[in-house]
């Protein structure tokens, strides 16, 4: 069983075709993804992911330009979102450090 601070060390020192670690990969990544959002929220986009708050394949997280995050559920025969609960308050949420930073 590999620990969380055994898998830290493996991303450190595995590098990849890019000539990057796995680490620097990910703090990249996290870069682009940071950007995306503030590009939507700046627009009033909402975003959508799942994390483990989500137990249905079309559940999603909505996070919200003023901060705050809610569950909903798609509908893909309509294309809408049905809301189910308000789960963060403004400000509070998941990504609410990129809108304030």
């Amino acid at each position: 069983m590999v620990t969380a601070l055994k898998l830290a060390a493996l991303k450190k020192k595995t590098l990849l075709s890019s000539g990057r670690t796995v680490t620097e990969t990910e703090e990249e990544a996290q870069k682009i993804i940071d950007k995306l959002h503030i590009n939507a929220f700046s627009k009033g986009i909402p975003m959508f992911y799942n994390d483990n708050r989500t137990d249905a394949s079309t559940q999603f997280i909505r996070a919200n330009p003023d901060g705050s995050e809610d569950l909903v559920n798609f509908n893909s025969a309509n294309g809408e979102y049905t809301l189910l609960s308000n789960l963060v308050p403004i400000r509070k949420g998941r990504w609410s450090q990129v809108l304030h930073t």
